[in-house]
């Protein structure tokens, strides 16, 4: 017994549409981008509000959520820093070895992104610097937000 051939009506027309563009990868244009046009990422530091188990509410400055920032070697990184907290701030790279200009101490490489502006790094990571001496943990590229980096 055959079945005779199932008539293409524009529901099934559809239907087929949508699992070929689940099957087959989606064109560039409608890909998740992590980057700006310019190729820089966006990281923005700004107040935000987390709520503790045992305090309730309590303030916090934060980068907005991000992917890992991952680059080939001899690639250049580009992060962009917008400050949107009420204080200057900086991003300063630990265990990288880069420009000096791009290692984010206030007032000693660069001078503090002030409220409301926004800094360029750019520099292409070496490879990491060793370990101190008698440390245990391996030296590993991380990015971390200074605290009072104003004050002198």
């Amino acid at each position: 017994m055959t079945l005779p051939p199932a008539a293409l009506s524009r529901r099934r027309l559809l239907a087929g549409l949508g699992l070929a563009v689940t099957c087959v990868r989606l064109p560039a244009f409608a890909q998740p981008r992590s980057a700006a046009d310019d190729g820089f990422h966006a990281l923005r530091a700004y107040p935000n509000t987390i709520t503790l188990p045992s305090r309730g509410p309590t303030p916090i400055w934060r980068y907005d959520a991000m992917e890992p920032l991952r680059v080939k070697r001899g690639e250049e990184l580009r992060v962009r820093l917008i400050n949107a907290l009420p204080e200057p701030t900086a991003l300063h790279w630990h265990g990288l070895r880069l420009p000096n200009a791009m290692d984010g101490v206030p007032h000693l490489t660069q001078a503090p992104v002030t409220p409301g502006a926004s800094f360029d790094y750019r520099f292409r990571p070496g490879h990491p610097t060793p370990a101190r001496s008698g440390s245990t943990r391996p030296a590993t590229p991380r990015h971390r937000w200074h605290a009072g980096c104003a004050a002198r």
